[in-house]
């Protein structure tokens, strides 16, 4: 009987590298990079340490003691190298679509993130910090809101309603601003489809819940399907995600 094959598997694996983490500067040899984080990351951890990938991947990392003015950096920075509005839960794996050393650039500002908590306790919610950190030019103050231009160009009266237009166009959905309600002279700030969306920014003023459900019943008497977002969903990258497939999903079974 012949022996077997001689395949040489083996021959094809190289040997683990020493590297140096493109964060702290320390030296690691690659076997010390739990397979998790290189599953989540693909090549991308080989360019950073294990400690510095185990902060990152971790969401309650963040700087308990961040000032005001550091958050506001923080977040006016991020933004401008992601080119949208920050989540609050900005993950590394979700910048895959970025060259490597702009990558590289976001996790150096994300090293300065702050904890939740630590913004809460200094503007109340991560959405007012927002309103802080991003005001640029070509953004109008307004007592109702911040009048500005979303990515795809749609105008918006409030930083609120340019993060869903930016996050409908990061998702690749197609939207348009303002459409009538099938009678009276109402709008709603989001249609996707058939499906209406309304971002509820003023919700427990009287007149605007009082509008609210006015547009909640011209919705129901027109078997229209209607989403409604608060702040709260707005915060929650995973929570907003969720809202916007629900009124594709609607959109897609009334089409």
């Amino acid at each position: 009987m012949a022996p077997p094959p001689v395949l040489r598997l083996l021959s094809a694996i190289r040997s683990p590298e020493w590297r140096r983490c493109r964060l702290c500067g320390h030296r690691f040899i690659e076997t010390t990079l739990p397979p998790p984080f290189v599953f989540r990351l693909g090549t991308d951890a080989l360019a950073f340490c294990r400690v510095c990938l185990g902060d990152f991947l971790f969401l309650d990392f963040g700087n308990p003691d961040a000032s005001r003015d550091d958050i506001v950096d923080y977040l006016a920075d991020l933004a401008r190298l992601i080119e949208r509005v920050p989540a609050r839960g900005e993950e590394v794996e979700e910048l895959r679509s970025f060259p490597l050393e702009q990558r590289i650039a976001i996790v150096h500002v994300l090293a300065r993130k702050p904890t939740v908590a630590r913004v809460n306790e200094l503007f109340g919610s991560w959405l007012a910090a927002l309103v802080k950190a991003m005001l640029p030019d070509g953004t109008r103050p307004t007592a109702r809101g911040t009048h500005s231009i979303a990515v795809d160009g749609h105008f918006c009266h409030s930083l609120a309603e340019k993060t869903i237009d930016d996050m409908l166009t990061r998702l690749g959905i197609e939207h348009t601003r303002e459409d009538p309600y099938p009678e009276g002279s109402y709008r709603s700030d989001f249609r996707i489809k058939d499906v209406h969306i309304e971002f509820l920014g003023l919700a427990g003023n009287r007149a605007y819940d009082a509008r609210t459900t006015l547009k909640r019943d011209l919705a129901a008497r027109h078997g229209m399907p209607l989403v409604l977002l608060t702040a709260a969903d707005l915060e929650d990258r995973s929570g907003f995600g969720d809202r916007a497939r629900t009124a594709v999903d609607a959109a897609w079974s009334n089409s």
